[in-house]
């Protein structure tokens, strides 16, 4: 059986709780992928000692030689990755020696240590140039870095490394699965998202179908415009986090275009899950996306 495949493709997958990490590779050049665990909790006082049988020499001096248990740790973890994504990109998995494989990596000053600002989209692209971004061994390229900070402080950040030979810039995707956090206070909507949401809303939902024929039975109104992870029931009045915001109705039961208000008690995600669009609003926000992209 094997792993899937995909015919002219190579792909590779990790995950980590709450994030997914994939690469995809063209031409079928072998690609591994992997993700720390950001629920993983290891001593970082005992790392080497714990760890030592999977590290070459040169790679414990390298953590020996770091006084912070916290830069340590996260170097650790850095070296770790890189050597479960080294073994994938390999087809070998953990039956290879990992300690047989050797990783360097420059000093966590205090300009590389830190995190990248803090994404709360759902797909962040990792835009990579591998022949400047990536370090160069023998045989292949590596690249490792913070894909996710913790977002409380039971959570440890998530590192992704990637080890591919291609020479020329490709992209990698890491999809961050937060939508099911534990509250829907944790979850985190991202601005930038909500307010091009919130405009396109306002420049299509006239043509949506779902509001065209809820506004015949709304004349002389401020129609709400809600998503459908809660329908009201008729003549009810849809839950107040659900609302995008209104719309005003004539006396003919017509929208009124330019009249369209945003509701700033939306919530992306409440105790209903996440929103739920009409068909017609769905394709829209997909076509706005893939022109995005492009």
């Amino acid at each position: 059986m094997g792993k899937p495949q995909f015919p002219g493709i190579e792909f590779n997958i990790s995950s980590s709780n709450l994030v997914l990490g994939l690469g995809v590779s063209q031409n079928q050049r072998p690609i591994g992928i992997d993700l720390s665990h950001e629920q993983q909790r290891i001593d970082p006082h005992s790392i080497v000692d714990q760890f030592r049988s999977i590290m070459s020499d040169d790679e414990v001096d390298q953590l020996e030689s770091m006084s912070d248990v916290g830069q340590r740790y996260l170097k650790f973890n850095h070296l770790w990755t890189l050597k479960e994504a080294y073994s994938k990109y390999l087809a070998l998995g953990l039956n290879m020696d990992l300690a047989s494989c050797s990783f360097e990596m420059g000093k966590l000053d205090d300009t590389e240590n830190k995190f990248p600002p803090e994404s709360e989209t759902e797909v962040l692209p990792l835009h990579v140039n591998w022949t400047q971004l990536f370090l160069q061994t023998q045989t292949q390229k590596c690249h490792s870095c913070v894909v996710k900070p913790p977002i409380n402080p039971d959570r440890l950040p998530v590192i992704l490394s990637v080890v591919h030979d291609e020479s020329h810039p490709a992209k990698v995707y890491y999809i961050d699965m937060f939508i099911v956090a534990d509250h829907p206070d944790d979850f985190r909507s991202e601005p930038k998202f909500v307010s091009a949401l919130q405009l396109l809303i306002s420049d299509k939902v006239q043509d949506d179908f779902s509001f065209i024929i809820e506004a015949g039975t709304n004349a002389l109104t401020f129609m709400p415009i809600y998503d459908f992870r809660e329908i009201p029931s008729y003549c009810r009045v849809p839950n107040i986090e659900s609302v995008f915001g209104y719309i005003q109705v004539d006396d003919l039961g017509k929208m009124i275009p330019g009249t369209y208000q945003s509701n700033v008690m939306y919530r992306m995600c409440n105790w209903n899950g996440l929103p739920k669009f009409s068909d017609f609003m769905y394709e829209q926000i997909k076509q706005k996306l893939e022109l995005e992209v492009d």
